[in-house]
């Protein structure tokens, strides 16, 4: 609520861009299937201007389509090697903050732990402009 009292809707978008439930899941994926997976394999999905991801991420986090179901779709419509990397990378990922836990805040290989850091400012800003040198 906003001090005039007027509310802002920050989920709006969301419910906009993504049907809740196994079907929307099916829909979404069905889409990506049918249109979005041969762009997805080129060098289109880099265009910023046209619709290029699968979208399902988030039903494959809340569980509403499995990963061996998209893997299945995909397969028995497409040749896709680049999108079902992806996928088994996602899997990959979750996997391995289950068993290491420690990784959200330390690394995965402890000597990376003894790793100085600068704190030369200047220096961050100079390279994070594109400036000569690392800091």
């Amino acid at each position: 609520v906003r001090p005039d009292g007027t509310v802002e809707d920050w989920a709006a978008g969301i419910r906009r861009s993504w049907a809740v439930g196994e079907i929307g899941a099916q829909r979404a994926l069905e889409a990506f299937v049918s249109g979005g997976i041969q762009r997805f394999e080129g060098r289109e999905r880099f265009r910023a201007d046209q619709a290029n991801t699968a979208a399902i991420s988030p039903h494959l986090r809340f569980g509403e389509l499995s990963a061996r179901a998209v893997l299945h779709s995909v397969r028995e419509r497409a040749s896709a090697p680049t999108f079902l990397r992806r996928l088994a990378w996602r899997d990959l990922a979750y996997w391995a903050l289950w068993r290491f836990p420690h990784l959200p805040s330390r690394p995965f290989r402890p000597w990376f732990e003894a790793q100085a850091w600068s704190s030369d400012q200047p220096a961050l800003e100079a390279w994070q402009a594109g400036g000569p040198g690392v800091p």
